[in-house]
């Protein structure tokens, strides 16, 4: 008596959650006896068992095998989700290939034919892990495209798809992608500047509140300003807003001590020498939690 496709579903997946070594190689290799055994005509079990080895692969730090069974999936037909996507294009923004950005875009065009296609339906994080996956290689035109899929993400959110409205993770994912071009040429860093302000606005004017990110972006976009008033004081209202909102860290503080002369920075926390912590400052600045992603 075979087993079924379920039966061989529920071993590969203890398999690719298996820490023992070769344990994903084993899982592909019940993949391939279920494929001799079976027929594909199980879509939803078939499915369910690529989609498992492609995250198994992405655990392993593997993205180029993770995205042979998401093309698989597509080539078979099988039942795709947003999830696999973002797993593949999280494995390429982590990879030290140097094509690792273009493969990026090519999973994100693969995607986007698949919704025209109808066979996916995307949704915010997949969005927001391809602006932070971009953000990797720093390109004059950076922030421009970020604010390009933010609206996009908008656009979709209009026509019905309501999983794919941004997030505070997407807005700080953008104000990042524009903190990038400080080393660019002042035109860069201008164009940049409007978009950081833009996105920045229009998150504190949104139910999506800032977070500690968002400060700590803010502080870094102070940069893409010639030195100067205009730049001290974005800057400083960024740092002085934080402290408002309870949100400082000492990654903020970092943030700060970096993009700042230390006169001004010092003056901010009222430390006028020596090394300077979290806990050295009132608790009060520190009083809120902050989401994590």
């Amino acid at each position: 008596m075979k087993p079924s496709p379920i039966t061989f579903r529920v071993a590969i997946d203890s398999w690719v959650k298996s820490n023992e070594p070769f344990s994903i190689e084993r899982a592909e290799a019940l993949h391939a006896m279920m494929e001799e055994m079976h027929e594909t005509d199980d879509s939803e079990t078939f499915s369910s068992v690529q989609r498992s080895l492609l995250f198994g692969w992405s655990k392993k730090e593997n993205p180029e095998k993770a995205e042979k069974y998401l093309r698989s999936m597509i080539e078979q037909n099988l039942i795709l989700d947003s999830f696999s996507f973002d797993k593949v294009i999280e494995g390429w923004s982590q990879s030290s290939n140097p094509n690792s950005v273009q493969k990026v875009h090519d999973i994100f065009d693969l995607m986007k034919s698949c919704e025209k296609a109808g066979t996916v339906k995307p949704n915010e994080r997949v969005y927001t892990s391809f602006i932070r996956a971009i953000t990797k290689e720093a390109t004059k035109g950076l922030a421009e495209e970020s604010r390009a899929v933010f609206n996009e993400m908008w656009k979709l959110y209009e026509e019905g798809n309501k999983g794919v409205k941004p997030t505070v993770f997407t807005y700080n994912s953008v104000l990042n992608a524009c903190a990038t071009s400080a080393e660019f040429d002042m035109d860069v860093r201008s164009k940049a500047f409007e978009i950081a302000i833009r996105t920045f606005n229009e998150l504190r004017n949104s139910r999506e509140k800032p977070d500690h990110v968002t400060y700590g972006r803010m502080i870094q976009c102070s940069n893409l300003l010639p030195e100067g008033d205009k730049r001290n004081a974005v800057l400083i209202n960024s740092f002085k807003m934080c402290c408002k909102e309870g949100l400082l860290n000492s990654y903020v503080l970092r943030d700060l001590q970096e993009s700042a002369q230390e006169s001004i920075w010092r003056a901010l926390v009222g430390v006028s020498d020596g090394d300077v912590n979290i806990e050295d400052l009132p608790a009060e600045w520190s009083r809120g939690t902050s989401k994590k992603r």
